[in-house]
C-alpha cells in the first residue's frame, strides 16, 4: 500500500469519496485509516484459486453495483483481472489499470500462458493502462498483453514517485546507517547487498542467495539484508529459506513500513 501513500489523502481533499478493496489485512486497514479513506474487505487469493475466484468476483460485483464509482484503479494480476472485469460489467466510467511488473516472466507452460491471458484481459478492461517504466512499457506491448494506445508512462516511471530528499547524504542518515550495521553486527566496511520486497521465488530470491554463495568466496565480509517477508503463495525453496535462518551474514528483518535507515532501527 505504500505506492498510493498520499494519493488517497489528496483524492479526498479534492472532493472524491475514495474506497478502497483489497483482501483483509491489518496493515490495509491501518493505512486506509491514515488516509482517511474507506476500506472494505472482499477476501482474493493471490495464486489461482477457481472457486474463491467466483466468489470473489461476486462480492466485488455487489460492492461496485452498491458504489455506482466514476473511477475504478485497480492493479495487481488477480485484482486486475477480477476487478477490471467488474468494473467493465458494472460499467464504470473510467477504468484505470496500474501494470506494476509481469510476473508471467518467471513462469513457464500452462501458468505462464494463463497470467498472459490474465493480464491482457485485465487491460482490455481497461480504458487506460498506467506502466510503472517506460522498459516495462515496451515489453508488455511486445508480449502482445496491451496495444501502444491503451498505455502510458507518468514521467520517467514510478506509480507514486519518490521524496529523493529523504535519501540525501547527510549526517544524520550516516549516522543512522552506522547504527544499523552495528544493530545487526554488520562491519562498518562491508560490502552489503539490499533486498526489499515479498519473500517469493518470483521475486529471484532463490537466484540471490545462490550469488551470494558465489560472490562470498571472493567477499569474505559480504552481508545481504533482506527487507520483508516470506509468502506462501509461490513460497520460496525450503532449501534457500534454509540458507538464509542458518547463514550468518544473510539478515532477514522481516517486514518494515518505511524502509528508510532512520526508520529501520
Amino acid at each position: 500500500m505504500g505506492t498510493l501513500r498520499g494519493q488517497l489523502r489528496f483524492l479526498r481533499e479534492q472532493g472524491f469519496a475514495v474506497h478502497v478493496i483489497s483482501s483483509l489485512s491489518d496493515a490495509v486497514a491501518r493505512f486506509v485509516a491514515v488516509e482517511g479513506a474507506s476500506y472494505i474487505p472482499v477476501e482474493m487469493r493471490r495464486e489461482i484459486a477457481p472457486l474463491d475466484d467466483l466468489r470473489a468476483l461476486w462480492r466485488l460485483w455487489l460492492v461496485l453495483r452498491r458504489l455506482r464509482p466514476d473511477i475504478c484503479q485497480v492493479g495487481m494480476p488477480k485484482a486486475g483481472l477480477l476487478g477490471g472485469l467488474v468494473a467493465w460489467l458494472a460499467r464504470v466510467p473510467h477504468r484505470v489499470y496500474m501494470l506494476h511488473g509481469l510476473r508471467l516472466e518467471t513462469l513457464s507452460g500452462g501458468k505462464r500462458l494463463l497470467l498472459k491471458w490474465a493480464e491482457r484481459i485485465a487491460c482490455r478492461t481497461a480504458h487506460r493502462v498506467i506502466c510503472v517504466s517506460e522498459s516495462l512499457r515496451r515489453r508488455a506491448v511486445e508480449l502482445g498483453i496491451v496495444v501502444d494506445e491503451r498505455c502510458a508512462v507518468l514521467g520517467a516511471g514510478s506509480d507514486n514517485g519518490l521524496d529523493i530528499a529523504r535519501f540525501a547524504e547527510s549526517e544524520s542518515l550516516r549516522t543512522a546507517s552506522d547504527q544499523i550495521r552495528e544493530d545487526f553486527g554488520i562491519p562498518q566496511d562491508a560490502s552489503v547487498v539490499g533486498f526489499v520486497g515479498r519473500l517469493t521465488r518470483d521475486k529471484g530470491v532463490y537466484g540471490l542467495v545462490q550469488a551470494f554463495e558465489q560472490l562470498k568466496k571472493a567477499y569474505p565480509e559480504l552481508h545481504v539484508l533482506l527487507v520483508g517477508a516470506y509468502e506462501e503463495g509461490d513460497p520460496v525453496p525450503r532449501s534457500t529459506r534454509m540458507k538464509i535462518a542458518i547463514e550468518p551474514c544473510i539478515l532477514h528483518v522481516g517486514h518494515v513500513d518505511d524502509a528508510t535507515p532512520t526508520t529501520m532501527r
